[in-house]
């Protein structure tokens, strides 16, 4: 279960929420399964999501100037992407 997998990442009981709840948590989430080397977005899109890791390790890159890979961020498993998030609330600034 996703919740049980972010409570360890952070160091929390697993038995802080009970079935019910957890199960609850999770209905909000739609799993997919992304093969290595996939891209969520691409050059020219919105990123409208916020994708959790479940197993693995989400690599968020660009291309500079020179046409090399620029990594900005690394997500492992048990964490949120949250690019989105940061991006809104760093609008305008």
């Amino acid at each position: 279960m996703l919740l049980e997998k972010l409570l360890k990442e952070f160091n929390f009981s697993t038995n802080t929420f009970n079935l019910e709840e957890s199960k609850l948590f999770d209905q909000y989430f739609e799993r997919i399964l992304v093969s290595k080397g996939t891209f969520l977005i691409k050059e020219g899109e919105t990123e409208r999501y916020s994708y959790f890791v479940f197993d693995g390790i989400l690599r968020c890159w660009l291309l500079n100037h020179k046409g090399e890979e620029q990594i900005f961020w690394f997500c492992k498993e048990g964490t949120f992407s949250t690019l989105p998030a940061y991006i809104y609330c760093h609008k305008g600034r």
